[in-house]
């Protein structure tokens, strides 16, 4: 945690946290500027550095490095360009997504017009034009091609894209299976996942959707009325594969390890969440959450205090370093931020609960909410649109009931393999819970005020946003009272930035 005796310092500098700003500025110039400056700001970039660490200023050469390494990797990822709206597109199946009256297909190593392509193609198909489908296949289908640019809203296509890493977007009458088997590693995860779905419809009945969405993040059956009610009651979280999954499996496989065996934990729930994360398709939150468990428990195994800004750090780094493009993602959006927002007040929230005498239980839920609150809070309202000012009550409420409902799931899904009819009994109990639970969350939606609608904030105001809570936070070693000094500005800027916004929509 911050160290508050070093008064000779304005900010509780965290290298990591440094380097991965760096990084994320560099990617978010390289995807909001003409390609033809990319070269000019590379040179700038690498004689910046060259020049700070030449007078010594080796933080600010860091920087400079990182946002110069930032910006190669979105370079380096960009998609290839091409002038044709009409390819013969080529790949193999990676992804297969049923949608009313079509099927939209994910291809990996793809090629148009028999050139290859360096990013993935979502292509568009008729359902019941061919042959179904199945992961491995290598298709080839005559299509119409575009590459991703159309906004709705604030839905940006081009951004969300390359956030699945996908630059081209194909449709098609029909295809062609041109061999089999080419993915392997893919169609052993994907049998993996649906062997775990069918045990999960066995188990769980008219609540499967849910519950492939709460164990495996797949969304395909869950209702749309359903979601709703969770994202009205500020909860929907819950649904994400993220953090709270993480630390259900690691607190499970840890407690197989005795404690004094530090790097057998380690190992054993690395390879355990590295697994899970497999199984989840690897999005950004539970990844994320590997990541920083994973530097948790190595701390605890070298003898080292951790750190959870590092953590952080690290896991957005490793993540954007596979596909800097994940940084539009909003699951990558909504996990980063609400720990950013427990790093920098977790720690405050809970000890003026405390003071208040609060229960050290009570007191650290709330605290976790507040501050995972704070961190979300801008990007709730920029794609959302509304803010549920009962998010508190409804997340004291369903997080510890959601920690039982996802353990119980867990072995009612495993013992679904071996005892189905046990399994369909057991489910019993956390369907029990859920229904409790939804029933709870629904009353909270319709009391007064439940939902209030605003205008959503720009990007540069959700920017802002983090940089003020940074400025109140313990990292900015001040008294609190010179810290509102530092936010003030801040908070004026802010203040303009979302009224110009709101008065040019």
């Amino acid at each position: 945690m911050p160290c508050l005796n070093a008064e000779n310092r304005l900010i509780n500098h965290r290298p990591l946290f440094e380097l991965a700003l760096g990084m994320m500025a560099g990617i978010l110039l390289c995807a909001n500027i003409p390609k033809r400056l990319l070269l000019p700001l590379v040179i700038l970039f690498a004689a910046s550095g060259c020049a700070l660490a030449a007078f010594k200023r080796y933080r600010l050469a860091l920087l400079a490095l990182s946002a110069l390494t930032g910006l190669a990797f979105a370079a380096i990822a960009l998609p290839a360009d091409f002038d044709f709206e009409r390819a013969r597109v080529e790949g193999a199946v990676c992804e297969i997504e049923a949608g009313e009256g079509e099927s939209l297909l994910t291809l990996e190593r793809a090629k148009l017009n028999g050139a290859p392509f360096n990013k993935r193609v979502r292509l568009k198909v008729k359902a019941g034009s061919a042959l179904a489908p199945r992961i491995g296949d290598i298709i080839e289908a005559d299509a119409f091609v575009r590459k991703p640019d159309r906004r709705f809203g604030t839905y940006d296509e081009r951004k969300s894209m390359l956030a699945s890493g996908i630059g081209c977007i194909a449709s098609a009458e029909s295809f062609s299976v041109k061999g089999e088997h080419a993915l392997p590693l893919a169609e052993l995860v994907h049998g993996i996942r649906d062997a775990a779905e069918q045990r999960i419809r066995l188990a769980f009945g008219e609540d499967s959707g849910i519950f492939s969405a709460l164990l495996l993040g797949v969304r395909t059956e869950l209702s749309e009325e359903r979601a709703e009610a969770y994202r009205a009651s500020g909860t929907a979280h819950l649904l994400a594969i993220s953090g709270f999954h993480m630390g259900i499996i690691a607190g499970a496989v840890s407690a197989l390890v005795p404690k004094r065996r530090r790097v057998l934990k380690l190992i054993v729930v690395a390879l355990a969440a590295g697994l899970y994360c497999t199984v989840a398709a690897y999005t950004p939150g539970i990844v994320r959450a590997a990541i920083m468990t994973v530097c948790v428990l190595a701390s605890g195994a070298l003898e080292r205090r951790a750190d959870t800004l590092s953590a952080l750090s690290l896991a957005a780094m490793i993540i954007l370093g596979f596909n800097p493009f994940q940084i539009y993602s909003l699951g990558f959006q909504f996990s980063f931020s609400a720990v950013f927002g427990i790093a920098l007040f977790y720690r405050s929230f809970t000890e003026g609960l405390n003071k208040a005498r609060l229960p050290s239980a009570l007191a650290s839920a709330i605290s976790v909410c507040l501050a995972a609150t704070a961190g979300t809070l801008m990007l709730q309202l920029r794609y959302y649109s509304s803010l549920a000012p009962y998010t508190l009550i409804a997340n004291l409420i369903a997080v510890p009931a959601f920690s039982a409902v996802v353990m119980l799931a867990l072995v009612c899904t495993l013992l679904a393999f071996v005892l189905p009819g046990a399994a369909q009994l057991a489910a019993i109990v956390p369907r029990g819970i859920l229904f409790a639970v939804e029933s709870a969350l629904r009353l909270l939606s319709k009391l007064p005020l439940a939902s209030v609608e605003l205008s959503p904030p720009s990007s540069v105001c959700c920017l802002i946003y983090l940089v003020l809570l940074f400025a109140l936070s313990e990292y900015v070693l001040r008294p609190f009272k010179k810290r509102l000094e530092f936010a003030l500005p801040l908070l004026i800027l802010f203040t303009f930035a979302y009224i110009t916004g709101i008065i040019k929509a």
